[in-house]
């Protein structure tokens, strides 16, 4: 498979050689052409692990397309592109200049003032600067990561891109030695949590598992697991009928989560007990260890399996066919009745009124939509719903699972 590369193209004619861009693409380049330097410099400041290298015409507008296309605007881009290259020793940014401006070949002024930057002139064949853009991408810092880690950057582009933003300065700090500006452990949680947002999407984590935008990161770890997950401030639980993740995958990711929560808290505050896990403690006696760096392996292990698994589940229905009931610690054993629905608020709660009160105290039990599945329940609906006893403040009881007679 040949490889396709990004490319940033900022030339305030671009609209004007689609020929360019045609035959680029066949060549496995996506450009993405601006006519302005701002333009152009913003995006590749939002998508700066996205983007493999940048085309710069030779006189191009600056800010506005208002202005005349001078040197002011490849010079204000060549600017951006070092101060990004060098930020937070991220990555180097692989650029070229592309000009159809022939009096500008060859020019000793010009080639000083852009410092070194490959020329490639419009006036030849375009094969020369598709060549010269494989040479520099291939050397460049990025591409040796990704193609390192080709699986584990396919399933962060899967995943939106935002995880590889997150991993490469991880991926590359091993192999250049750089320090590491940002927290690597809480960014490997966050890693995680694309993956556990994408499995709750279709029905593989159990939709209490994301409340209120917030994942339960230990609790999704257990359900995949297929093990008791706990949720929510009632002290629920829930569990799979069956796991789900491969055993091993399933020890790394625990590990993962205990490594990162662990790395990802200030450490000395008076509240942590002496015997709680510590990196320091790690450091104290092997400076050099080599844990983040398995975390870092294990996670991308995790995310691969993630797209792998979810290329062959990808039926919200069949999946949540392997939820299994919820229940209610600490509030006693479970009483099931049968009724009829009365009602459905526009929250999609269901109340049932039971056939013998008197086993309920004379309450209605609420089905909570988060129960409830494609809006199955409606008023005159039979069914047997479990209640552990719990009041809730609309003086109903707390359902725990129901089914449809």
């Amino acid at each position: 498979m040949t490889n396709r590369y990004k490319i940033i193209w900022i030339d305030d004619q671009y609209d004007e050689q689609e020929s360019f861009i045609d035959q680029a693409d066949r060549e496995g380049f996506d450009i993405q052409p601006f006519k302005t330097s701002r333009e152009g410099m913003e995006y590749l400041r939002k998508n700066l692990h996205d983007v493999d290298a940048v085309i710069l015409d030779a006189k191009v507008f600056k800010d506005s397309t208002e202005e005349v296309p001078t040197t002011k605007g490849l010079r204000a881009s060549l600017a951006e592109l070092a101060k990004m290259s060098g930020m937070n020793n991220l990555r180097d940014i692989p650029h070229v200049i592309f000009t159809g401006q022939p009096d500008l070949i060859g020019d000793s002024n010009f080639e000083d003032m852009v410092d070194g930057v490959a020329i490639f002139s419009k006036l030849q064949s375009n094969n020369e600067l598709f060549q010269g853009l494989r040479q520099l991408i291939s050397g460049s810092r990025s591409m040796t990561i990704r193609n390192r880690y080709p699986a584990a950057h396919a399933a962060c582009e899967w995943m939106g891109g935002d995880g590889w933003r997150m991993l490469f300065p991880i991926l590359d700090s091993f192999r250049t030695g750089s320090e590491l500006l940002s927290e690597p452990y809480n960014d490997l949680r966050k890693v995680l949590e694309f993956a556990f947002r994408k499995l709750h999407a279709v029905g593989i984590l159990h939709e209490r598992l994301i409340e209120n935008g917030i994942v339960n990161l230990q609790g999704s770890s257990l359900f995949l697991a297929g093990m008791e997950a706990r949720f929510g401030r009632e002290g629920g639980s829930l569990q799979a009928k069956a796991g789900v993740i491969p055993k091993l995958v399933g020890e790394q990711l625990k590990f993962v989560l205990n490594v990162c929560q662990v790395g990802s808290h200030s450490e000395g505050d008076g509240e942590t007990p002496e015997n709680k896990p510590s990196i320091s403690e790690i450091e104290k006696w092997n400076p050099d260890h080599q844990l983040l760096e398995i975390a870092t392996l294990m996670t991308m292990d995790f995310i691969i399996w993630t797209k792998a698994y979810m290329e062959v589940h990808s039926d919200p229905l069949v999946n949540m066919k392997n939820w299994d009931s919820i229940s209610q610690s600490g509030i006693g054993s479970l009483l099931e009745v049968e009724g009829e629905v009365i009602s459905v608020n526009r929250g999609g709660n269901a109340f049932v009124k039971t056939d013998h009160l008197e086993e309920t105290g004379r309450k209605n039990i609420c089905i909570g939509s988060w129960l409830v599945k494609n809006n199955e329940l409606g008023r005159g609906i039979r069914v047997r719903v479990a209640t552990s006893g719990k009041i809730l403040d609309n003086g109903a009881l707390a359902a725990d699972h129901y089914t449809c007679l």
